[in-house]
């Protein structure tokens, strides 16, 4: 989420001095003077792109009705030829809540929604862990984050980009527990300092025990796991190297390093995701695996990747996979 972050800072810096600049060009019809670009947007922007070190990005640039510019700038991807245009889509991160709350503030306006009449009365089949909850959920409750879920729950379902679609990621949120009680807090954006962070990540380098061993032979680690809410994860024994992959999620697959005792860092093939993660085993009385758990190994993780709320079961041969 970060790269999109930045990306979306540089955007909106360009978009904010391109608009004051704005400066009469060609008249329409009726003689009303159309607007022109700033003659040196092109010079400013590339010093933009320079400043926030992005590969490429969108300007469009709309004055009473009218199109002044939508124009690209750069390249698509790092590395690669294909440029931006001005039809080039971009993830725009939470500002999608924005679009969500105007179009249903519309519907509202239209008498065809209400704020505080409940869910299920538009989305019969809608489910939380708990009925009372599921009930008595509002469209308001959503808009506000304060059905009980923690902060990023059920982000993983389709971030990074998964296989599921809209109604399956909404028919799984009946099997994540809440974090708090209902309408009794908000789950609001967390921020760490960068102090903060680092004294967390020397910590954890400093209590680790280099000397330890896994309880296991590496192959014993491989398998199909599954959670309640996320599905299938796999992980799988390739040239002596175990390698997790999120059946549902193509982008979140990575090679797992032993850190220490039943605890492993899963560190992603696409690094540009700043997600590494801690994988702790736990064993049964058996001496096999009984449950992996996942957390993030930086504090500085973007919420979004809420690792922590999986509970990973190793599904054994003949058995079949929960929902």
């Amino acid at each position: 989420m970060f790269h999109v972050r930045r990306s979306l800072t540089a955007l909106c810096i360009c978009l904010a001095i391109a608009t004051c600049g704005l400066t009469a060009g060609s008249r329409l019809q009726g003689g009303t003077p159309q607007p022109a670009a700033p003659p040196d947007l092109d010079a400013f922007v590339a010093q933009v792109m320079k400043a926030f070190d992005v590969p490429g990005l969108a300007v469009a640039i709309v004055k009473d009705g009218h199109i002044v510019v939508a124009k690209g700038y750069g390249v698509r991807k790092l590395g690669e030829s294909a440029p931006v245009d001005a039809q080039t889509r971009f993830g725009i991160a939470s500002n999608t809540k924005v679009f969500t709350a105007t179009s249903l503030g519309l519907l509202v306006e239209e008498g065809k929604l209400g704020w505080d009449a409940p869910v299920v009365r538009y989305l019969p089949w809608f489910q939380m862990w708990d009925p009372y909850v599921a009930r008595e959920m509002t469209v308001r409750d959503l808009l506000v984050h304060r059905s009980g879920l923690g902060l990023g729950a059920s982000d993983l379902l389709w971030w990074p980009v998964s296989t599921y679609d809209r109604k399956e990621i909404a028919r799984r949120l009946r099997f994540i527990q809440p974090a708090t009680s209902f309408r009794s807090a908000y789950a609001k954006a967390r921020a760490q300092a960068q102090a903060r962070v680092a004294a967390a990540e020397k910590q954890a380098i400093a209590a680790r025990n280099a000397a330890s061993k896994p309880s296991l032979p590496l192959a014993q680690y491989a398998g199909t796991y599954n959670d309640a809410w996320y599905g299938d994860i796999e992980i799988a024994s390739e040239n002596g190297r175990l390698v997790m992959k999120f059946s549902h999620t193509p982008e979140l697959v990575g090679d797992l390093g032993h850190w220490q005792y039943d605890t492993f860092v899963v560190r992603w093939r696409d690094r540009e995701l700043r997600a590494d993660a801690y994988v702790t085993f736990a064993l049964d009385s058996d001496g096999r695996i009984d449950q992996a758990k996942m957390r993030a190994v930086s504090p500085a993780t973007d919420f979004s990747f809420d690792f922590q709320d999986l509970l990973l079961r190793p599904v054994r041969q003949g058995k079949a996979t929960a929902h």
